[in-house]
């Protein structure tokens, strides 16, 4: 990320982590926050404040494999696969659904 030149441009927010569920969980409980702690510590140094998104739009390959039942279906019964955005089925019990 290049702050410097996000402060240039004129912005003063960014949104960050979205998408980020495999890297702040890469294994089933093990966590890693530095890579978070560096971009917000650099956005605070240029003057941008940071809005930290949820990731439970992309859930990770090691609990989909855990999970299978948690693919979204298409009309057929047919998963729909990893590697979409929100590849997990909205309305599945264990979702909150």
């Amino acid at each position: 990320m290049d702050a410097a030149l996000l402060q240039a441009a004129g912005v003063n927010v960014v949104r960050i982590a979205e998408f980020a569920w495999s890297k702040m969980e890469p294994r089933p409980g093990e966590y890693d926050w530095s890579w978070l702690d560096e971009i917000i510590g650099l956005l605070v140094a240029h003057g941008i404040q940071a809005v930290l998104g949820t990731p439970t739009a992309t859930p990770p390959k090691w609990l989909m494999d855990r999970h299978p039942d948690l693919y979204m279906r298409d009309d057929q019964g047919h998963a729909r696969g990893f590697g979409n955005r929100r590849h997990y089925c909205y309305n599945h019990a264990d979702t909150g659904g």
